[in-house]
């Protein structure tokens, strides 16, 4: 919750976040105390009030802070040009060691960002690095207004990153933090990914155009990859259902994918692909409509087995019902 993606996703609605790094115990926030304390004092800011809430907040393995949410940009930033300079083959034994003895969480994919920084300025003797870890920690901060944490996360600073121990998760590109910076490319770089990758061509889709509501059909996405990389097919179906990734292909093999729509209408499929290294296609997109509800075609076929409803189907009032 504390993560600094999930700051960047909305830093554009809010002025403060108010989060936890680690997972927070069952009973959750005081709400009484420190909702009393707005009560008491209802024109205090944003500020003020996610100090209460760090204040009042107690429990067992607790992390809480409050965050302005108008310096994630720049730390964003400054998370992706500390990646970038740590991403040669020699380093990675540095990083390991850090990956070993940073605070994570819960979740050991997530970690504390400013001791990650931190611990940097231990591993390394590179002056430039050492100084871009350091901006790091004063950003963190600058940027944390109100912190607890108690003796089982001790080296907690309010802020954590997504740095998978094991291995990283392709969905991660989808956020806005990997579209706008460039920390996504470091960490799939440490776990056998190539930032320098060429994209893969935009997917050619096959499929049909139109169908019945209800029925599912078959739609074949086809992609190559100049460097020879596997691929990663990503399709949305234009209706709001939930986007899907395929398993990892090799260039040049057609992937399909299923498909139902449960409403009349056009359709936008959206598509693109990734190569294992992360470099995506640009979005490729197909229309598909679905004019006719299954059972209403039924029964239209039904009547026009009998010519005596032939006319009947025929009269102004049927052919309007069944244009619906």
């Amino acid at each position: 919750m504390g993560l600094i993606e999930v700051g960047y996703e909305i830093y554009q609605y809010a002025e403060y976040i108010t989060a936890s790094e680690e997972t927070e115990p069952v009973d959750g926030w005081n709400y009484e105390d420190s909702l009393e304390a707005l009560v008491n004092n209802p024109s205090m800011d944003a500020e003020d009030l996610g100090y209460q809430i760090v204040n009042y907040y107690n429990g067992y393995r607790i992390t809480l802070s409050t965050v302005y949410l108008g310096a994630f940009v720049n730390l964003g930033y400054l998370a992706g040009d500390l990646g970038e300079s740590l991403m040669l083959p020699e380093y990675k034994d540095e990083i390991y060691s850090i990956l070993r003895d940073v605070e994570s969480y819960d979740d050991y994919d997530y970690i504390d960002l400013y001791h990650f920084a931190e611990l940097v300025t231990y591993e390394f003797n590179d002056q430039d690095i050492i100084n871009k870890a350091l901006n790091i920690m004063y950003a963190v901060d600058d940027a944390v207004t109100s912190e607890k944490h108690d003796n089982y996360n001790p080296d907690s600073h309010g802020i954590a990153i997504y740095f998978p121990y094991y291995e990283y998760n392709i969905e991660y590109e989808n956020l806005l933090f990997a579209q706008y910076t460039t920390w996504d490319g470091f960490i799939h770089w440490y776990h056998g990914g190539n930032p320098h990758s060429n994209p893969p061509t935009n997917p050619i889709i096959t499929g049909p155009y139109n169908g019945t509501v209800g029925v599912e059909y078959t739609f074949d996405f086809f992609s190559t990859d100049i460097d020879g990389d596997d691929l990663y097919y990503y399709v949305e179906w234009g209706d709001g259902s939930e986007g899907e990734w395929s398993d990892a292909l090799p260039s040049g093999t057609t992937w399909e994918a299923y498909h139902i729509w449960y409403t009349m209408g056009a359709f936008v499929i959206k598509a693109k692909a990734m190569d294992i290294n992360g470099a995506e296609s640009g979005w490729s997109t197909y229309t598909v409509t679905m004019p006719r509800v299954k059972s209403y075609t039924f029964i239209r076929n039904f009547l026009n087995h009998f010519p005596i409803l032939q006319i009947i189907l025929k009269r102004p009032v049927f052919q309007r019902i069944l244009e619906v």
